[in-house]
């Protein structure tokens, strides 16, 4: 065995020190049950990398990747928001046509009627058109 080892130590993948178990997050798959990294560790790390433009330049091009690959389940997704008027399709509406970029809440559910309003309408107006002919 290592000299120094202790039980219910482990040590950080990162910064090297012997830590107690507590102050690793908790990870079925890791040795231990516990992630690789101490927690300080981890939250440095991703508050490092979370706002670089090589990372977000790098999920784009993955995202753009899946999208080639997978048009029918993208477009089926999108369709389903669609259907479901989702949150975020009523923001993408927002955004687009008003160029509200965080909308409130209240605003979403009056869009989401008005939307709804205008399907309904829409409905009644192809029925009665079909009856006529």
């Amino acid at each position: 065995m290592t000299e120094g080892w202790r039980v219910g130590h482990k040590v950080c993948s990162s910064c090297r020190k012997e830590k107690e178990l507590s102050e690793f997050s908790k990870y079925h798959k890791g040795k231990y049950g516990v992630h690789n990294q101490c927690k300080q560790c981890k939250s440095a790390c991703y508050f490092k990398t979370k706002d670089d433009p090589d990372k977000k330049e790098r999920r784009y091009l993955a995202s753009a990747k899946y999208k080639n690959r997978h048009p029918y389940t993208v477009k089926m997704r999108l369709r389903k928001t669609r259907e479901c008027l989702a949150d975020s399709y009523i923001r993408q509406i927002l955004k687009q046509s008003n160029g509200i970029i965080h909308p409130p809440q209240e605003l979403i559910e009056i869009k989401r009627q008005q939307i709804s309003l205008k399907r309904t309408l829409r409905e009644v107006k192809d029925e009665s058109s079909s009856a006529n002919a």
